[in-house]
Order: C-alpha cells, then structure tokens, then sequence
C-alpha cells in the first residue's frame, strides 16, 4: 500500500513537473526575442526605395516590388528599377500582380486620376485612366482576372468603391448602385464572384449585380471587415477555398458561404485605433496566418496563437504593406523600411541579445523546479520565471575559452546545478545563485570534462584522472586500468547502472559493478569518441570522429541503414518524443526515423553548423533545443517542409564578339565566330548567393561541368571548332534541389573555306592535274591501248545489252515505243507493231515522228511530250481514240529518259483499257441501278463493311429515321462507339457495342430477325425500328459486309397502344355492365324469395324457389366474369364449385348427411357456354337433392360432378348421384317436368351437345359439347 501511494505521489509529481516545464518553454517563447533565417533588403542592396507597398512572383520566379521610387524587379541577381521614364504614368506605385500569361500590372494615381500600366513583351503598356470622383482615396486591391472568359482588372479603394475595367470600358461601383460601402479593404475573386470586403459588410458582385444577401446570413461579430484573402490564391490545391476575414477584434473564415469564428474579443492587436488601414494578410503552408497594416504585425498560428510579429524575428519595421509566399515558400514581408524575407521558420534562435550570456552554447540542462541552464565558454545562463541569471566566471576578453568552458551540466535532486568548467573544475549554483568550486582530484589543475546524475541518483563527475563518486561531501575515484588511460571526455548513462565513458583515444569504456569493459575499433579516428546513445530499441549508438558507430559484438561497428550513414564528427546524440534519433555534428545536425533522415544546417535556419556535446535538450512539449558555435536553436517541426520546389532556369541570350543571338532560333556562325559567351539566369531564393550551375555544350562536354564561379551566370567557351552544339544549363539551390536543364536551340560554326569540301576537291584536283601531265607522254601510249580493248568489250556488251532489251521489251504486253528529242521514233516492240498493225496504222515507223505515225492525235500530245522533254517527270494520261468506226480508251505513260542532267529519250508505255473502261462503265450502272432500289425501299438500308463496321452507304429512309445526313452518318464508329448512334433496347438500355444488330452481323457474322428496339434522332426524337440484319460474305465464306434493314414502327406501336388503351376502357365497361347484370338479377331472386312467402300453395312455392335456382346460377357466372381478369371466359371448375355449394345452402342439405364430391378441372369456358352449363347444373343437382334420397332411402347419400376435356375441345360435364334413380319407363327427353326439358334442350340446342342418361347405382346425366361453341341467338 505505501509502494502505491508512493508511486502515485511520483507519478504526481511528474506531471506537475512537466507541466511547469511546458510552461516554461512557452514563456521563454515570450521572454526571450527569437529570430528565424531571413534577410532584408533595402535600398542599399538594389529596392529603387525602400517604402515598399506590394510585392509579387512572376512565372519565370522574379520577384516584383511597387515602391515609392518605381516597380523594382529582383532575380536573385540583379536589381532592376522602372520609373516614368521606362513608360510608368508615374513613379509611386501602389499595387502590383501579375496575371496568368506572365505580365506585370502596377496601379498608380496620377492627377486625382486611376492609372494602369502593364508589362507586355518587355515594354510598359497603358491602361486608358478614369478620373476618381474624391480625393481622399487610397487603392486597396488589384486584381486580373477571367470572369465569364472575358479580361477583368478589378480595383479596390477607400472613399471610391470597386472599379471594373471590362470590354475597354471602366465601370464605377459604389453603394449606389447596392455595395454596402465605398469603403472596400480588399477583394477576392472565386470563379465568376467577386467578394468585397467594406467597412459595412461583405458585398458580392456577380455578373456586374450587387448581391448583399449573403452578409446577413452570415452574422458576423461585426460588420467592419479590414482585410480579406483566398488560401486558393496560395496554393490552388483546395477544391472548395476559404475566404479569411479579419475584423476589428475578430478574425474567422468562409466557406460554402457558412462562416466560421476562429476568435473574437482579441486585444492583442490595435485595429481599433487605426479603423481607416487596410490589413492586409496571407495564408502559409502551415497553416497560419500573417496580418498587419501600416502601423502593427502579427503571426496567427495554426493554433490560433496571436503573435507580434517582432517577437519572432528582426524585421526593419513593424508594420507590413504586403506579405508574399513565393514558389520556394519563402516568406516575404514588404515594409516601408524595407523588404523583409524569412527562408526559413524550421528553427527559432537566440543570441547573447536575446539575453544570453554569450552566442555559443555549450550545454543544456533543465532544472527540477521549472527553468532551463545553458552553458557558454565563459559562464552559465539560468532561465527562471521571466529572469536570466548570468554568472560569468572571468572578465578578463584575453582568457583563453577552452580552459572556462561549460563542458557538461547535470541537476541533482536537492536542485543544484552542478558544471563541469574544463580546467576550472566543478561548480557548484545552489539557489540559483550561490556558486561554490570544487577541485577534483589530487592535481591542482585537474580538467574536468563531464557530470552526470546516476541512475542511484549519485553525482559521477569525470576528469582526467579518472572517474569520481560524489558521496558525503566526498570524491571517492574509481581508477579505471592502466591500460585504459586517456583523455576522459564524457559520461553516459549505459543499460541498468552501468556508467559509460568517451574517450579521446581508447573507444568507448564502460563501467558496472566494479569492472571494465573496453569497446574500440582499428581506426585511430573511430575511437576518437564524443558522444554516446542508448535509443529506445536497445541500440547502442556512438558519436566518433570518423562518424556514427554502433557497439555490435563488442565492437564499434560502422553504422549504416539503407542509405543512411554519417561520416562526418558525430558530437551529440538524442532522442525525441517520437523516437526519432537526432546527431549533431561539425556540419548541422540530422535527424533520422529508421526510414528516412533530414539534414539541417544554417541553410535550414539552424543558428550554427557546429552542434556542441552537451547542448541537446528535449522539453515536455515535444520541442528540441539544440546548442551551436553560433546561439541556441529551437526545432519547429509544424514549419519543417521538404524543399521539393525545383529553381528556375532559363536562358538570356548568346554573346559573340559582342553581338546578343536569341538561343531560341538557331544560329549560324561564322568560323571566326568561334568565342561564346551564354547567359542565364538561375532563380532561388532559399539562398541566392548559394546556387550552383551546371553546364553541358553538346558538341564539346561530355558530363555535366560544375560552374566554378556562379555569380556571374554566364558561361564562355573559346575557340571551338566548326560544328554542331546545343547548350544545356541547370541550377541546384542551397536546399540541394536541381532544376530542370534549360536547352538552346542548335548552334552551328561553319567551317573556314580551306576545310570545305570544295577546296580540298579543287587541290585534289589540281594535284591530279600535275600528275596526269608529268605522266601523259608514258601513259598515253599504254592508255591509248586500253581504251580500244575497252571500246571493243563495251562494243560487245552493248550489243548483248540491246538484244536482251529487245528481247525483254518485246515479251512485254504493251504497245512500247521510243522516240528522240525530235519526236522521232527510234525504237519499238512487237506489241506495237502487232497493234498498228490491227488499227490499219503504219508500222514502218523507225525515224519517222509520232505525229506523222498517229496522225489522229491531238496538240495536247505533243505539249505532253514537251513537258516531258523539259521537266523530266513521268507523266500519265488517260485517252479516248476514235479511228473509224472503233473506240479506244488507252492508258499511256510518258518516262523520260536521261543522259546527264538532259533529257533525250522519252520511253512510251500505251495500255489498251478499253474492256476495262466498259466493264466499268457496266459495274457503275449496276451499282446505281442497285443504289436506286435501295431508295426506294420502303425500309431503312444501312450497309458496313467488315471487319471494322464503318458504314458504306445508307438510303434516304435510314438517313431520315436516324435524323443524321449521309456524312454524319457514315463517319460513325459504328460498334465501338454506341452512344454516338443512339440505339437503345427496349427497357431503354444503350446497346453494348457487341450487341448491335448490325455489329454482331459484320464481327460475329449472326443474323438479327425482327429486333425492336429505339433510335433516338439528332432532335432527341425517339422512334421503335424492327431491325433484321445479316452478314454478307464472299466466295470463301469470309465476311465483306454487314447488312441492316430496319423499318419505323413507331406509329404501328402508337396505334398498338391506342387500341390496348380502347380495350382496357371497354374491359372497364364490360366490368361494369356484368356487375349490374348480376346487380339486376340478384333483385330478380330478391324479388322472387319475398313473393315466394306471400303463396300458400307448397308447388307453387316450390316452382318460385326453383326460378331463384335458376337466376342464381345464371347471376353467378356474370359475378364471375366481373371479378375475373378475363372478361371472355369463365373459369369453370371454379364455378361448379360456387354453384353446387350455394345449392346445398339454399336447400338447407346437412353437407354430413348428403356428400358432395366434385372432380372439375379449371377449364376456361365462354359466357354464352356458362350460363347454359349452370342451368344444367342448378337442375341437375337440385332435382338430385329433391328426389334422389326420399325418406325411405338407407343408402350412401352423395352427389358427384365431374368436369374435364375429353378431346382438345370437348367438353363432358357428368353429374351423378347415388340415390333411388329415375324410373326405367321414364323418357326424360319428353318428360313433362319442366326441369328435365329444360336440361335437354340447353344441352342439345343451346350447347349443341350431347345427353346421355345412366341408372346403375343412382341416375347419372352425362353431357358432351366442344368448349368454343356458342349458342344459337
């Protein structure tokens, strides 16, 4: 029980603890002034002044700034100012954007007057300026934006209204015409909407109309709107945007036109006092906000913390005119002393200003009560409450820092604070503020390096005599092994309580129970140890010179995961609430989560690259503090993002011999021209002066060349020879982000003349010439005899070489002739001869000309040949001959023939087409007969060749069905793309693209017969086709073709359902009709049964009773037929049923005592046939009850009716008892009973059947009639 309270008053105790400790870093947030990386420029580095009033990125990543002094524009680079002279109305500009292709707008006031100008093609453009109506104005907002695709510059004002310029005409705003307030603090626009802030409300413009309704619903805490902004005009990721509102102690956002209160009654800030400012704000990664005007600025955190904005870093001002995230996420904060930009939030710092003792921090401690102790080379600051106690140990500037350094702290559990100061030795801060000194050891100056609270809450204290035991006012030493003497550098916590030990020399030691253990490696600078790490796996993590270890078999071990691994010093090791593992080194510090690792230094905002041993601190919220050469930092992980934005690059321009070259065009140079300077511009701003370029000249690099100097952003190549090269450049920024590589367009040097082929032909040339002469008067003799024994084998071969031309053209099958420049005719085959000949032409044509040969010809013939002769192309002609009584259609080729460039033979090719041209002159006619059946067909025709289905022809009725014309109709994609034909099943489903008729007949060649379904037309007209299709295919089986044939069937359908309309209404009436029949006759029987009780007479009586039988049974077959849903027939075994049950009711008859069986099948009959059948019945059976079983009577007591189909349509209905039977002598066709009559006569005249009598066992009436037969009328 005591271990439980115990533990509960720890457990108590801690969180008491860590909630002082939490508190205590939000005050030192307060207490101490913070920086971040950032920089600020002013006139001094380039601003044309620095009273900044709007800032903006263009798309090549430019930074833009409207000042006092004319629009500067900053590239990382060079400043460049614009002023009146550049084109400006004037030099003051007071807004400035830029729209979606890239140019700069700026809005300036100039003679009481709103004046525009643009930036377009790198000349400033005019906006034609509208006359303000006041004076006392001031322009809010500038905006270009599209509304309804059309240009829009919208301008906000103070005391104007809103300004529209639209269609190059400017239209004025104000609250006559409905905006709440000529007031307007800032515009947003979302689509085709334009929100408006004003001092009265928020005002809507939506196609040049006021709308007002949406401010009261919103019910804002007050209706004094400062600033307004869009968080799609940061990022553009958001599908729906919020729209921020600031009021004058309120702050919240819109969306989906509901807004939200993020926080009111704020006194933080002083918007009241300054209610005529503009706030402007913007929204950042992170979720926060900045906010401010001309007089005060702040930072809302994502958790809705209200900052000064002076608080968090050094700015030239306190007041902001704009604020700009750009590309990088770089915050930009234009003042009126200045602009002011913030690289980087990822860690806040503190300096010797802020008010540390000294810059560099050496240790970090906590203290128990709430409270924080850095050590400096030269002293200890104690952060306590809202005070800084210092306690610097000498004021001597000449001492030598190393031998006062804070090396090590550690808080014990009274609460004093107890530091190792290098040759110093051991101090002890009791109460904060009373310091004691303590020499360890036996040496006078004995370098003490470290201290550490054991696990048994003993002080260890390290030196370089070895390790101490703090115990009753006491040092105990505990010596390690002479063979482990070194430099003793810092104590660790091991596993259970063992002491770990850095040294300088020796590895790791470690201590437990009296005994030592040794961990080292090979490498001299691997057991050149600084820090020490048991994580929370187990691990066994060093820090040594040559980079990170681990102790693994009793060994160091170099560490490396994947791709992580450190080579340089690793100085400091720790661990974090999410068991993410920090090492400090000589170059930043990384931070590693077993996957990934990130690497900060000063570039991130870190205050120094130098990580100190001892100053790494984790405080209950979470937040690392890690101490440098250089102050303090304070990790923020909600502003840590990965840099992912590549810089930009782009090319300037080529410089030779001081002549600029477009590298977007290729260019052509001279030989000379062989110097090359190009230049680019690099954009990033994380560092500007931190950028590195990377070139490469195809042509002449090989690898990517690192640029040595990337200040001056050019790069120059010198004396390159002749050739074909293509520039490439990129950029890496200080975050180690490259940029995609900007390429030129190719760039040729053209070769001198003495190495163009021309010149090396010319000397060859005449070096051929030399030698042919130093050598004619011996070679020509020998030449001389060559050049006959060559003329004699060409002689030869040109004789085979004609003869197989003969031959070959001879074999040919058309007419071929050969003519010269005079249009003589030199050579031709036999098909000519053969076909001169047949045509009664000449056919001794050699040296004769075609003209004279084929005096029929015409003057084009001889124009074509000319043609020919002068173009040198083959022409092809196509001609109708008439010799006598014979037509000839020829199809005649005309080749030119070349010696050199000239032509001097024109080969003659005549193809006799004239079956051809007849058969197809016949194929056209069949082909238009056929096309004109298909117009005449009553039904729609569509034919689709195979195998794609792409329509080849449709006559006018399918055209006019699908509502398309001929083209729109042939260019459908008939089975891939359904929807665009329109075709519908008949549940209203579009067919799948296998499933049309004609796509299943043309790809799986299946035939579709009377198919109902539903086009719908170009008008979205529906009509009902009954569509037949069916492939078409060749001799071979194969499918050519596809053929649909479809006829509109919608008024058929129309009528269809018109009758069924009529038929449904008769079947009503008829309903109706057999309902009051069976009404009527149910009067008749009511009728009879109250007359029946008037007779006294018992026959008489009897006779009533049995004429209500008989009504009944006919009034039952029209309550059949009424509650039937078939009007026409009777279902008759059902009816027999009714019949003989309502018998036994009305004749009172004991159903125990006289049994009724009935066997009937449900068999449909008309009413002409029921109602003769139920008299039958109704006859039947009550002559049976009445007589069959008198009083006499012992036997079985039962009567049968049987009803079934004897044939297809025969019907026998037997109704039989089992009772005393009629008399033998009794002819019951002349009977004188009236119901006997009555029964034959319905069964033989009225059913047209037949009746037949039984007397065994009783009497049995059988009667036969076919179920389709009517009576007679």
């Amino acid at each position: 029980m005591r271990t439980l309270i115990r533990r509960r008053k720890i457990v108590g105790r801690f969180r008491v603890f860590k909630l002082i400790m939490l508190l205590l870093v939000l005050f030192i947030n307060n207490l101490f002034s913070q920086s971040y990386l950032a920089k600020n420029y002013t006139e001094a580095d380039g601003l044309g002044s620095s009273q900044v009033y709007d800032i903006a990125q263009d798309s090549l990543g430019q930074i833009w700034f409207a000042t006092e002094a004319g629009i500067t524009v900053y590239d990382g680079l060079m400043w460049k100012t614009y002023n009146q002279v550049d084109g400006l109305f004037a030099n003051a500009q007071l807004k400035i954007t830029v729209d979606e292709k890239g140019r700069i707008w700026v809005i300036n006031n100039i003679n009481d007057s709103l004046a525009i100008n643009y930036l377009d093609d790198k000349k400033w453009k005019k906006i034609p300026s509208i006359q303000l109506p006041g004076k006392n104005y001031k322009f809010t907002a500038l905006k270009i934006v599209k509304i309804n695709e059309e240009n829009c510059i919208i301008v906000g004002t103070r005391n104007c209204g809103l300004f529209v310029y639209k269609n190059n005409v400017w239209i004025n705003i104000t609250e006559e015409k409905g905006l709440f307030s000529n007031q307007v603090f800032g515009v947003v626009v979302i689509e085709d909407e334009i929100f408006i802030a004003t001092d009265k409300g928020l005002s809507v413009l939506r196609e040049e109309k006021i709308d007002n309704s949406l401010n009261k619903k919103l019910q804002l805490p007050s209706s004094y709107i400062y600033g307004i902004a869009s968080d799609c005009q940061i990022n553009g990721k958001r599908k729906q945007p919020k729209i921020w509102l600031v009021g004058l102690d309120w702050y919240g956002y819109l969306l989906n036109n509901n807004f939200y209160l993020v926080k009111e009654n704020i006194k933080t800030w002083h918007f009241e006092f300054n209610k005529k400012e503009q706030s402007v704000f913007s929204i950042d990664n992170s979720g926060g906000l900045f906010i401010g005007n001309k007089h005060e600025m702040y930072y809302i955190s994502s958790e809705n913390t209200i900052e000064p904005f002076k608080k968090i870093t050094e700015i030239p001002a306190e007041a902001a005119t704009s604020f700009l995230i750009d590309r990088e996420k770089n915050v930009w904060i234009a003042t009126l002393r200045g602009v002011t930009k913030i690289v980087s939030r990822t860690f806040r710092n503190y300096y010797q200003e802020d008010p540390l003792l000294s810059d560099e921090v050496t240790a970090i401690e906590s203290l128990k009560s709430g409270g924080i102790v850095f050590g400096h080379n030269n002293g200890i600051s104690i952060q306590k409450g809202n005070k800084v106690i210092k306690h610097n140990f000498s004021n001597n500037k000449n001492v030598f820092s190393a031998n006062t350094r804070v090396l090590d702290l550690a808080v014990d559990k009274n609460g004093d604070i107890w530091a190792a100061v290098s040759k110093l030795g051991l101090l002890r801060i009791r109460n904060l503020t009373e310091k004691k000194w303590f020499q360890v050891g036996e040496k006078n100056i004995n370098v003490v390096t470290s201290v550490l609270l054991s696990n048994d809450g003993f002080l260890m204290v390290l030196s370089q005599e070895g390790l101490f035991k703090y115990e009753n006012s006491q040092f105990e030493s505990v010596v390690p092994p002479k063979k482990y003497i070194s430099y003793f550098r810092k104590l660790f916590k091991g596993k259970d309580d063992s002491i770990i030990i850095a040294t300088l020399r020796k590895g790791v030691l470690k201590y437990s129970n009296g005994t030592w253990k040794q961990f080292n490696h090979a490498n001299t600078a691997a057991n050149n140890v600084y820090a020490f790490f048991r994580d929370s796996r187990g691990r066994s993590f060093v820090g040594t010179r040559d980079g990170l270890y681990i102790i693994k078999n009793d060994s160091l071990i170099k560490f490396v995961s994947d791709n992580f691994k450190i080579n340089n010093s690793v100085y400091l090791i720790f661990e974090d609430h999410k068991n993410r593992l920090w090492f400090g080194t000589n170059f930043g510090i990384y931070r590693w989560d077993g996957q990934t690792s990130r690497h900060y230094t000063i570039s991130d905002g870190l205050s120094g690259n130098e990580i100190n041993r001892s100053a790494g601190y984790v405080a209950p919220d979470g937040k690392v503090w890690v101490g440098t050469d250089k102050g303090v930092s304070c990790y923020q992980e909600e502003f840590d993002f990965i840099r992912n934005v590549p810089p930009l690059v782009h090319l300037e321009g080529l410089k030779v011999n001081n002549v600029n070259y477009d590298l977007s065009q290729p260019i052509d140079l001279k030989h000379s021209e062989n110097d090359l300077i190009f230049q680019f511009r690099g954009i990033s701003f994380v560092d500007e002066k931190s950028i590195e370029f990377e070139t490469k000249l195809t042509g002449y690099d090989e690898e990517w060349v690192l640029l040595p100097n990337s200040f001056y952003q050019q790069a120059r190549y010198t004396s390159l020879l002749p050739g074909k090269y293509r520039f490439h450049v990129r950029v890496k920024n200080a975050a180690g982000i490259r940029s995609k590589d900007a390429c030129s367009s190719d760039i040729i040097i053209k070769k001198p003349f003495w190495e163009k082929w021309w010149f090396y032909l010319i000397w060859l040339l005449a070096l051929a010439l030399v030698v042919l002469i130093f050598f004619r008067l011996i070679m020509q003799r020998r030449y001389s005899y060559k050049l006959e024994k060559q003329v004699l084998e060409r002689t030869n071969q040109l004789k085979d070489s004609e003869q197989q031309y003969r031959t070959t053209i001879d074999s040919m099958g058309d007419a071929i002739h050969v003519i010269d420049e005079d249009f003589k005719i030199v050579l031709f085959n036999h098909k000519f001869y053969s076909w001169n000949k047949e045509l009664g032409l000449d056919t001794d044509v050699i040296g004769k000309s075609i003209f004279e040969v084929f005096s029929f010809v015409k003057e084009n013939v001889r124009k074509e040949y000319e043609e020919v002769f002068y173009s040198g192309k083959v022409k092809k002609t196509v001609e109708s001959i008439n010799l006598g009584n014979k037509n000839i259609v020829t199809d005649t080729t005309k080749i030119p023939v070349f010696e050199g460039d000239k032509v001097v033979r024109v080969v003659t090719i005549i193809r006799d087409i004239t079956q051809q041209k007849k058969a197809e002159q016949e194929l056209a006619k069949t082909q238009a007969l056929l096309l004109a059946a298909l117009e005449q067909s009553p039904a729609g025709i569509i034919v689709a060749d195979a195998p794609d289905a792409k329509i080849r022809l449709a006559n006018s009725v399918a055209l006019f069905i699908r509502g398309k014309s001929k083209k729109a109709l042939t260019d459908i994609p008939f089975q891939l793309h359904p929807e665009h034909w329109q075709m519908y099943q008949r549940n209203g489903k579009l067919y799948k693209p296998d499933d049309l008729p004609l796509t299943n007949a043309v790809l799986h060649g299946k035939a579709s017969k009377n198919v109902t379904s539903i086009i719908r037309n170009e008008e979205g007209e529906e009509r009902y086709v009954l569509s037949n299709a069916a492939p078409v295919r060749d001799e071979n089986g194969n499918i050519i073709a596809g053929v649909l044939v479809f006829s509109d069937i919608s008024e058929i359908r129309l009528a269809g359902e018109k009758i069924e309309r009529s038929l449904q209404e008769k079947e009503v009436l008829l309903k109706e009709v057999h309902h009051r029949v069976k009404n009527n006759l149910q009067v008749i029987i009511s009728l009879l049964h109250l007359q029946s009780n008037y007779v006294k007479d018992e026959k008489s009586r009897e006779m009533f009773i049995d004429s209500q039988d008989r009504v009944r049974s006919m009034a039952l077959v029209h309550e059949k037929l009424y509650q039937s849903t078939d009007l026409a027939n009777v279902d008759f075994g059902e009816y027999i049923k009714s019949l003989a049950n309502s018998l036994f009711r009305v004749h009172h008859i004991n159903p125990n005592k006289v049994r009724l069986i009935l066997n009937v099948e449900k068999i449909p009959v008309i009413m002409k046939t029921a109602i003769p059948c139920g008299l039958i019945i109704n006859e039947l059976i009550s002559n049976s009850l009445k007589y069959a079983f008198p009083e006499s009577w012992h036997g079985e007591q039962k009567i049968e009716v049987s009803l079934f189909l004897s044939g297809e349509d025969d019907v026998e209905l037997i109704v039989r008892d089992s009772g005393v039977g009629l008399p033998k002598n009794v002819d019951f066709r002349n009977a004188e009973s009236l119901g006997l009559t009555l029964v034959t006569s319905l069964a033989e005249n009225q059913l047209e059947g037949s009746i037949d009598k039984e007397n065994e066992n009783g009497t049995a009436f059988k009667i036969k009639f076919r179920k389709t037969t009517s009576y007679k009328n």
